[in-house]
């Protein structure tokens, strides 16, 4: 414990001796020991290192003059020759530090950030005008921090000019939107910036391309038809449902971490997403490849693998045993009577809107079974939950009860869920309904931004489909018992 000032001492020498050598009779000579004669970089770090033992080794606020001084000549020699970086680093540190007060640098700041001397290098001048804002604000000059703000922002909207597609200005549109909400105050220039956000939105539409995977289903097809066609009607009902089972958690996980370690570089990138009119509506962020990697990113790679086998689970199998069942059997709502009837999943009241929308599922009419059956789910969900003495509203702060979201479930109540319907089931209801980047296909039909279009694509078929699945999962002991005896009566 003595010994350790003295050590600090000489360490803090070793740093005076940097000054020393390099100091000329006009003052420190920066140029001597490096190759960029310009660049003071490598001596702000010294100087901070510098500043970290002074501090460690002597009392609170007792800089020895030597590194003062040093502070001094780098200050002023990133301020007059443009040096925005080093000029921020070092001004960083002389407050923190002491030597140096808001007072002095925020206007040495703006001066620097508005001469723009050193060059047009937008990130770095907006550094500069970020810590003359944060200078004012604190000597509480609100006018000055305010103009500071806005030529900041300027800077991001530089960025956009020396991008060249449209999604990348959309972008940088974008940063500065939020810069400016941040900021506070600035609504008209908001307004501005979302009409200009809107253009380029829709002009990076022509930035996205599309790609193909071929996918062979024939034998899938042929096995499925040829299953179906020797089905009695109560069977082909219930081999509907069962065609194929919910992807588990840890098959998906598994593909997941292989893809990882088979495709390294892209597990180093977040993505973007955007809807159809080109707003940006989600982003994941990118995962090191040391380590778990978090529940977002593997969701996001969930959803990938999910899509492609939505695509084969539709093609190969929903669509063959659905048109093999139509021209075997004229099916109408009565033959779904029973199942809707029957099923624990549909709540009393809603017997006929799930009859009818199985029965559209079967003869083809997607758009009007997606419509009746997707904002079923939700309601389902709580009922069945109900039936399990599971409790699924809330009481908000003025005592009134409200029932819960799906999204609300799935984030308050999945472990519950998970008890009734298994961690499977409820993954691939998130992921399908809810989770966002995804279909979110319970929020698109509440918002009726569902098109017809989506209805009919492998991930609305799919969803209908699965809706009738959870509806006759629990009917499945009793089917020819129960079931098949009612569907056969609904037939003659």
């Amino acid at each position: 414990m003595v010994q350790r000032p003295q050590a600090g001492r000489r360490r803090g020498g070793s740093y005076r001796s940097i000054q020393r050598d390099h100091r000329a009779p006009s003052g420190w000579d920066l140029r001597a020991p490096f190759a960029d004669l310009d660049s003071i970089l490598d001596l702000v770090a010294w100087l901070d290192r510098a500043l970290q033992i002074a501090a460690m080794a002597r009392k609170r606020g007792e800089i020895p003059e030597s590194v003062r001084a040093a502070f001094e000549v780098l200050y002023e020699r990133a301020r007059e020759t443009g040096q925005y970086v080093a000029f921020e680093r070092v001004a960083n540190l002389g407050v923190g530090y002491g030597l140096a007060d808001w007072p002095r640098v925020a206007p040495d700041a703006e001066k620097l950030a508005a001469a723009r001397d050193g060059g047009d290098y937008p990130m770095a001048v907006q550094a500069v005008w970020n810590l003359a804002a944060q200078g004012y604000a604190k000597i509480r000059d609100e006018d000055a921090k305010r103009r500071c703000q806005e030529r900041s922002v300027d800077e991001t909207l530089r960025m956009r000019e020396q991008v060249g597609s449209a999604s990348a200005q959309a972008f940088w549109t974008r940063k500065a939107i939020g810069e400016l909400r941040a900021a506070r105050g600035f609504k008209d220039r908001i307004a501005e910036l979302r009409k200009e956000l809107r253009e380029l939105q829709e002009a990076s539409l022509d930035d996205f391309g599309q790609f193909s995977l071929p996918l062979d289903l024939t034998q899938e097809r042929q096995g499925t038809i040829e299953i179906f066609e020797g089905l009695t009607l109560p069977d082909v009902l219930l081999q509907f449902a069962l065609l194929v089972p919910t992807p588990t958690v840890d098959d998906l996980r598994q593909q997941a971490l292989d893809g990882r370690k088979d495709s390294f570089l892209s597990s180093l990138f977040g993505a973007s997403y955007a809807d159809h009119e080109g707003k940006t509506v989600a982003e994941t962020p990118a995962t090191s490849f040391d380590g778990e990697p978090d529940e977002a990113w593997l969701k996001e790679q969930y959803l990938r693998s999910l899509d492609i086998w939505r695509h084969q689970i539709v093609g190969g199998y929903i669509e063959p045993a659905r048109r093999t069942a139509m021209v075997r059997f004229p099916l109408e709502v009565r033959h779904f009577a029973a199942i809707a009837q029957m099923s624990p999943f549909v709540p009393p009241g809603h017997e006929h809107v799930f009859a009818l929308g199985f029965a559209r599922l079967l003869q083809g009419d997607a758009a009007s079974a997606a419509y009746l059956l997707i904002p079923q789910l939700e309601n389902s969900l709580r009922h069945v939950m109900l039936n399990g003495n599971r409790e699924t509203s809330k009481i908000k702060p003025d005592l009134l009860q409200e029932d819960r979201s799906l999204s609300g479930m799935l984030e308050s109540l999945r472990p519950e869920l998970e008890e009734i319907f298994g961690r499977d089931i409820v993954n691939e209801i998130d992921l399908l309904f809810h989770h966002s980047p995804g279909p979110q296909l319970r929020h698109e039909m509440a918002h009726g931004k569902m098109s017809a279009g989506e209805c009919y694509h492998p991930t609305g078929v799919y969803a209908s489909w699965m809706i009738y699945r959870l509806a006759c999962l629990p009917l499945v002991r009793h089917w020819k018992e129960r079931v098949a005896p009612a569907i056969e009566q609904a037939s003659l």
